[in-house]
């Protein structure tokens, strides 16, 4: 199997294709059928609009042929594996191919912390999953549960669970009733003692119907992952000789397991059965076992969940709760995200309503006297004489000002500090958290309001403090 290598949003036309895979025209053409049909690739007519196709997740290649004077590029982070040819490393888009080429020799360090925020953030997500239902409702970015699934295995070993189990002279709580009615007492002093007595013992079942699913998971991930896992210093495991679909078809396997979740109340193994229902709903919407997917096609959410456990967000506390003053004693118990403002429409011959969404916040954190209104951009930003490129727009701007005139009030009334920035990730950044620019909107000036600064935060050290 041949290990490749590609950067997140580079764009290749065919014959760079055929080049790295080493096949033909029509092979590569098929190879790339694939690749869209995954949905990790994508493809554009011109260069120019490239920087649009990324932007847009929901993208549908479908309609577009495959034809030789267009760019194709990957909308995606993580690790692809094509049947047992290939293994496939996408870099994401910050990082430059020298970097990614620096990594590839430094034992793919940088690429293995990739992936384990990848599977922290998949892990948070399947979390807040309450009943097996709602696990159904999780989309197909859930894919690097694989890897989740190995790791409990070498951290908590195989399911199992506790069943009752009465003994004779074990070691457990003794049975009176049982041990009266069915053993010999002997009289002493006219008090009766036995020397038999029957206790009741909590043993652990093993091979049950869920950790034979397990195994099988388990042994299918350590073959279907093969190389990938030698990157990522992962021990195979071969479990078990009996495959999944000799247990059984998907949707009886997906039903024992939820009637399993439904009745188990330890936390460690609710997780567990909660990622293998994952995993089988994956297999089972995606027929198709040439192309294994183990990463995310939405890094900036990712990001953005960096961010906001890095800086901390407040948006879900009450003014009480951050001992902020406030205009109207009547909000003090609401929460910040609450305080943001919806749209009032006043309609003729009608009592004025609130109707729509109001603004959404990335993150807002308050420390002493600062607050700090961020934005998490997953953008890929470059400064060059009297230009700028991948940088905010002027939607992300506006809206940026937009979030500090919110809470112009509480600010002015508590003295705070401001601080208004866009945070965007940087690849090997010696001046971690600087200001390297600022953007302003005249308009805004005479609201008292600050130019907003561009923040880049090197990328190690951020996903460091998030794991």
């Amino acid at each position: 199997m041949e290990n490749l290598f590609f950067k997140e949003g580079k764009p290749y036309k065919i014959e760079d294709l055929m080049s790295s895979f080493k096949l033909d025209y029509v092979k590569t053409r098929e190879l790339i059928k694939n690749l869209l049909n995954s949905g990790v690739m994508r493809v554009s007519k011109s260069y120019s609009d490239l920087e649009i196709l990324l932007s847009d997740i929901s993208m549908d290649n479908s309609s577009l042929d495959i034809e030789k004077d267009v760019f194709y590029f990957f909308k995606y982070v993580g690790a692809i594996q094509i049947t047992n040819d290939y293994c496939i490393l996408i870099y994401p888009k910050y990082m430059s191919i020298a970097s990614i080429k620096k990594d590839l020799i430094n034992n793919f360090d940088k690429f293995k912390q990739l992936m384990d925020v990848i599977d922290k953030y998949e892990n948070k997500k399947l979390q807040n999953v309450a009943i097996a239902s709602d696990i159904d409702d999780i989309d197909d970015e859930l894919l690097g549960i694989k890897l989740s699934i190995l790791k409990d295995y070498y951290e908590y070993g195989l399911y199992s669970k506790e069943r009752e189990e009465i003994k004779l002279n074990g070691d457990g709580k003794v049975l009176w009733n049982q041990t009266i009615n069915r053993s010999e007492a002997y009289i002493f002093n006219n008090v009766p003692f036995y020397l038999d007595v029957f206790t009741l013992e909590n043993a652990l079942e093993e091979n049950d119907i869920v950790q034979l699913i397990q195994r099988a998971i388990i042994t299918e991930i350590s073959v279907d992952l093969d190389i990938l896992l030698d990157v990522l210093d992962f021990d195979k495991v071969h479990l078990s000789e009996t495959s999944l679909e000799e247990l059984g078809s998907i949707e009886m396997l997906l039903n024992i397991l939820e009637i399993e979740l439904n009745n188990q109340f330890v936390t460690v193994r609710q997780e567990t059965i909660k990622k293998m229902i994952a995993y089988l709903n994956n297999i089972s919407n995606n027929s198709d076992g040439n192309v294994t997917l183990v990463g995310t096609r939405a890094f900036n959410m990712i990001w953005e969940d960096v961010c906001s456990e890095v800086y901390g967000n407040d948006l879900d506390k009450t003014f009480e709760e951050l001992n902020l003053l406030v205009p109207d004693l009547e909000i003090l118990n609401e929460t910040l995200k609450s305080f943001v403002e919806k749209p009032m429409w006043y309609v003729e011959h009608q009592i004025p309503f609130v109707c729509g969404s109001p603004l959404r916040l990335d993150g807002l954190s308050i420390k002493s006297q600062n607050i700090n209104i961020y934005d998490a951009k997953y953008y890929n930003i470059s400064f060059h004489d009297k230009k700028v490129l991948g940088q905010p727009g002027i939607n992300d701007i506006t809206k940026q000002y937009l979030y500090e005139l919110t809470f112009k009030k509480i600010i002015n009334l508590n003295q705070l500090k401001v601080e208004n920035q866009f945070i965007m990730p940087k690849d090997d950044f010696v001046e971690d958290g600087k200001v390297i620019a600022h953007v302003n909107l005249e308009m805004f000036n005479s609201l008292g309001l600050q130019p907003i600064g561009i923040v880049l935060r090197d990328c190690q050290t951020m996903f460091n403090q998030y794991l």
